[in-house]
Formats: C-alpha cells, structure tokens, sequence
C-alpha cells in the first residue's frame, strides 16, 4: 500500500511501527530479567536502548517524556518500596537498581511511541 498524500502513513507502515515497537518492548523486558544481577551491564543495555529510541525517534518532546520518565518512575518506586510495598533483589542506591531509571525513561518513551501508533493506526482508512 502506498503512503497517502500528506503526512499520513499508509495501515502496512503502522503495523511494522508497532511490531516493532513491540518488538523493544520485549526485548527490553527479556534483558532485564536476564541481566537483573548485574546492575552494571543492564544501565549499559539500557543507556544504549535509550540513545538508540532517542536517535530514531527525533520528536522534540521525545527526550521530554524520557526524562519525565527517568525522574518520576523511580521516585514512585522509592516510595513503594519505602512503604513495603516490594524490593529489588539486587538494589544499588535508595533501595532501587542503577538501571532503573534508564528503563523507566524507555519505558515512558515507549508508551507514549506506541500510543501514537495505535492511535495512528485504529484511525488509518
């Protein structure tokens, strides 16, 4: 299916977008269950998912909602577990991982991508 005219993409393009998208999601969470012990190489996989989002992604508010991300995701986690409420089997600092705001900058990345995509694509003709 060609691209239509103007800005929009063609329903074949968004569907690859959100696989894609998928794609990280997955793989992202398979790395972090696979890496979990080792805080130093999981925030070097996930410094590099984040540059590498941030590099393909080149929407001014992109590096908005990482950082948005990266601050709130954690301070709310430190909170929960602060409370009880669940801990880090490998912590570094205030109870939570190093890499952990790393991936909850993804993360909120991620979503905000992806939501424009099903947006996108439950409107597409």
């Amino acid at each position: 299916m060609a691209l239509k005219t103007g800005m929009k993409k063609s329903k074949d393009r968004l569907v690859r977008e959100f696989l894609a998208e998928f794609g990280v999601l997955i793989l992202g969470g398979l790395m972090i269950s696979l890496l979990y012990a080792n805080n130093l190489l999981l925030t070097a996989w996930e410094i590099l998912l984040g540059a590498f989002g941030l590099s393909i992604w080149r929407k001014d508010e992109d590096l908005a909602f990482f950082a948005v991300g990266a601050v709130f995701g954690p301070l709310g986690e430190m909170i929960c577990i602060r409370f009880g409420v669940w801990a880090y089997a490998n912590p570094t600092a205030l109870g939570i991982p190093l890499w952990l705001p790393f991936a909850w900058g993804f993360a909120s990345l991620l979503i905000r991508r992806t939501s424009g995509t099903m947006t996108a694509l439950l409107s597409a003709e």
